[in-house]
């Protein structure tokens, strides 16, 4: 999904949010979770003990923004940034939590795949998909500006 996404051939809700030279990033395509960030390599690695200076440097600062980019959704409370190295593309996920998740168990690593499971059962309508729009066009004016 990840090399699909860089080329350009699968399209992600509100599109691309920031773009550089070396990465993308998006709103996860998956899971209806308004500011669910994924930051994508355009390159194949599948480590941060790959990155060259150039990538080590853009990355921190991308993860920077966009984790401050969440501030300016409703209802955020904190994230979770997740980067495991399983996948031959690199990325990383900024999963955030809000208040609609308090009776949901969150907040650990074996919490994230039910709190996934949950958001494709229940967030799936068009007025909750319109908030997952709305948080991705809140994050890409957030990187406009910069």
């Amino acid at each position: 999904m990840g090399c699909a996404i860089v080329s350009g051939e699968m399209d992600v809700p509100g599109g691309i949010l920031h773009e550089t030279e070396y990465f993308m990033l998006h709103q996860d395509p998956t899971n209806p979770i308004p500011g669910f960030l994924i930051i994508a390599l355009k390159r194949h690695i599948s480590s941060f003990a790959d990155f060259s200076p150039e990538e080590k440097a853009e990355f921190s600062a991308i993860l920077f923004e966009a984790r401050n980019a969440l501030n300016t959704i409703e209802g955020f409370k904190f994230c979770t940034i997740i980067q495991e190295e399983r996948a031959p593309h690199f990325h990383a996920w900024i999963l955030p939590y809000y208040d609609w998740m308090d009776g949901i168990k969150h907040g650990t690593i074996n919490d994230i795949i039910p709190l996934l499971t949950y958001s494709k059962e229940n967030w799936k309508t068009s007025d909750k998909i319109d908030l997952v729009l709305d948080a991705a066009a809140k994050v890409k004016k957030h990187f406009a500006v910069l």
